[in-house]
């Protein structure tokens, strides 16, 4: 698992940085830590992220596992429109209340043992870096928007597997396509990736790799010894 630019304990530049250049970070990284070839594994943003890897870096990327990866959906101009108005100035404001109801949102049925996040979210308000962590978490969702996958997505050669929860109240997007299900984002996607595997878990949220660890563990194991 990889701390993101802006994320964690990685550095936090103040520039603008798209998925692209999150893309490159990574792959840089591999190369640095001398690991030419790799399964590749990302989940929400980080799906579309790795996507962004795979086709840039295509000569690094073996397979690509995407859970419940961002990217899949599309939007209109307008409703780009409405992503962008978005400011770190509202995630900086982000109560005790609303970072936990954020978090829930992310499972079907919320673990308690879950609730550390929600927690440790909370405590970084008062780090130094936060007003640069905020400012991440905005230029990772206009990224989202700014960096589409969708066209490109045939080009992409390596085997994928891709799995979301039924139960994803995140993607496809409630307010923008509520018509959208999850079946029928996975058509789509088995329609566009050349060599794509599908699944879909029932009872399960965004966060499937918490709700359903065994079973996504598995289905990864099974899809990387093929």
């Amino acid at each position: 698992m990889v701390d993101l630019l802006g994320y964690g304990k990685s550095s936090k530049p103040q520039a603008p940085f798209m998925l692209t250049d999150q893309a490159d970070a990574v792959a840089e990284l591999l190369r640095h830590l001398a690991i030419p070839r790799y399964t590749l594994v990302g989940h929400s943003m980080g799906g579309q992220i790795a996507m962004h890897l795979a086709h840039r870096h295509p000569e690094q990327v073996q397979r690509l596992v995407l859970l419940a990866p961002a990217g899949i959906e599309r939007f209109t101009a307008e409703q780009v429109g409405v992503f962008e108005l978005m400011q770190p100035a509202a995630v900086m404001a982000a109560d005790a209340d609303i970072i936990l109801q954020n978090l829930q949102s992310n499972f079907h049925q919320f673990p308690e043992e879950a609730r550390f996040m929600a927690r440790d979210r909370e405590k970084i308000k008062a780090d130094p870096q936060f007003p640069l962590y905020a400012q991440a978490v905005v230029y990772g969702v206009k990224g989202m928007v700014r960096e589409p996958v969708w066209e490109w997505i045939p080009k992409l050669q390596q085997e994928v597997l891709i799995i979301y929860g039924e139960e994803d109240a995140l993607i496809p997007n409630r307010f923008f396509n509520p018509g959208l299900t999850i079946t029928e984002l996975l058509a789509e996607a088995k329609e566009r990736f050349p060599r794509a595997q599908t699944v879909a878990l029932p009872a399960a949220g965004h966060f499937i790799m918490w709700e359903k660890a065994e079973e996504v563990n598995q289905r990864i194991r099974s899809f990387c010894l093929e």
